[in-house]
């Protein structure tokens, strides 16, 4: 940052290269030479349309992020409804795969769609932003990461006392715990056990 010597005591900043900001690039066009200022100086109060626009700036809504995650093995409708209804209370949403190291820890079987595929199939849906990889079960870990502000969950979880007490932790942090219906009728398991028994 200069301090050019023409406007006195004010504070310019400079760059000789395109800055990027905001899918927006800005370029110093007067580099290397002093910032041509007229145009500014002479016109009348300045200062507050300066001070409004920075005004105005702080108080639009910030946008709400969202975070769900799921092994999404033989991606179903219950998949994509519950992905659907997580969008709508929210602008930005964030999903996490789990890997298949995860998944036999904790269901004691590796999904049949491979990570890769399973995360390829999460990205192309519209209604998501964002797809990162889960590779444990700390949820606060992902918060400090991601910094959500909302995370999404299924009903069958609610009122476990693992679940009562994430819930107390993330309401430290403004974080809302949203809870959704769990979908019996279509499920992995169930898709699983059908092909199972198929095959044989």
């Amino acid at each position: 940052m200069l301090v050019d010597k023409q406007v006195h005591f004010h504070v310019i900043p400079r760059y000789c290269n395109e800055k990027r900001f905001l899918n927006n690039i800005y370029t110093d066009v007067y580099w290397p030479n002093p910032v041509d200022i007229t145009n500014y100086i002479e016109e009348e109060g300045l200062e507050i349309k300066v001070l409004n626009y920075l005004n105005n700036i702080s108080s639009k809504k910030l946008p709400i992020i969202g975070y769900t995650t799921g092994v999404y093995d033989l991606f179903h409708i219950g998949h994509l409804n519950l992905l659907k209804k997580a969008k709508e209370q929210c602008d930005y949403l964030i999903v996490g795969v789990t890997t298949d190291e995860l998944s036999l820890k904790r269901k004691g079987k590796i999904p049949i769609i491979p990570l890769s595929e399973r995360m390829q199939i999460i990205n192309n849906l519209s209604v998501v932003d964002e797809v990162v990889i889960q590779e444990h079960m700390d949820k606060f870990a992902a918060w400090k990461r991601y910094k959500f502000h909302k995370m999404f969950v299924g009903s069958d979880w609610k009122g476990s006392d693992k679940w009562n007490e994430i819930e107390k932790i993330f309401s430290s942090v403004g974080t809302e715990i949203v809870y959704f219906p769990y979908t019996e009728s279509t499920s992995s398991t169930l898709l699983r056990t059908v092909l199972t028994d198929k095959v044989k």
